[in-house]
């Protein structure tokens, strides 16, 4: 699996950035820290020079696949890029950290295809919706990235993850991602189905005892609730006050109809704790 990890130099960033460091040493991830600098500036971020080493230090340790690195400081590789020095570094497993100028969602775009991603990991403060002066940037980018995505808020996901699911096709790395983080939060996992005017649709019941069988063979505390598709904005809102909210959005989901871009927008702003996005 491939992690890229989008910060900048505020708390929620590092809150992030500690999640996604025990998700990484636990897969043996591949990561790669992209921090964003405001657009305008031809020198680094005195700021973000300050919180890298920090974050970069999270990653690191006895457990860790990345191995020991050495701080050598950032080297200039291309107009609006600089890149952390890798120089002695010793692991199995690669750990990139970049800074990036410019506009912010196209870079994380690019840099999600240059890194071919699976998981994005990205901090969202509580009460402030913006990032530098950009306006529900995290919000902006779970809603249009094509990989699945974790918006951070706050030191904790929570004791429960509720993840609503309404469609028979499910890809293994989203079971694995939803697996590996109530794993590291030794949350408990509700499994949420829509049901419409006919009842829950036959082959959406059987992936759902599929994907329960799943992780109850792998020791997570699991269980499966049934609410009516019209509920669920409200339910959705609901759980979102007490624990961490994840959503299967993929192409044939009618969760789409409920969360159209700017709505995830808007709900991931107005959610009090985090959300994740699979795809």
């Amino acid at each position: 699996m491939k992690l890229l990890v989008v910060v900048d130099a505020e708390e929620y960033s590092r809150q992030a950035a500690r999640i996604a460091a025990r998700f990484a040493i636990n897969t043996w991830a591949d990561v790669t820290i992209l921090a964003l600098q405001a657009k305008n500036g031809d020198t680094l971020n005195a700021r973000l020079l300050d919180a890298l080493p920090e974050i970069q230090c999270m990653f690191l340790g006895n457990d860790s696949p990345f191995g020991e690195y050495k701080d050598t400081g950032f080297q200039a590789v291309s107009d609006g890029t600089w890149e952390m020095d890798r120089t002695g570094s010793d692991g199995r497993k690669q750990l990139k950290v970049l800074v990036r100028r410019g506009d912010w969602l196209r870079i994380v775009s690019e840099q999600l295809e240059q890194e071919q991603a699976d998981f994005l990991f990205l901090g969202a403060s509580s009460d402030k919706p913006e990032w530098e002066g950009e306006l529900r940037f995290p919000q902006k980018v779970a809603a249009t990235v094509p990989c699945s995505s974790f918006v951070v808020k706050g030191s904790s996901m929570g004791k429960t993850l509720v993840c609503c699911l309404d469609q028979a096709s499910v890809s293994q790395e989203s079971l694995e991602i939803i697996n590996q983080l109530v794993t590291i939060q030794e949350a408990e996992l509700k499994i949420v189905g829509l049901t419409g005017p006919h009842g829950l649709r036959e082959k959406v019941e059987e992936r759902m005892m599929q994907v329960l069988r799943y992780y109850t063979e792998r020791g997570v505390r699991a269980w499966v609730r049934l609410v009516n598709e019209e509920e669920l904005p409200a339910f959705a809102h609901e759980a979102s006050k007490t624990g961490t909210l994840g959503l299967w959005l993929g192409k044939k989901s009618l969760l789409t109809k409920f969360f159209s871009k700017d709505r995830l927008e808007q709900f991931i702003t107005a959610s009090e704790s985090s959300v994740v996005i699979l795809k």
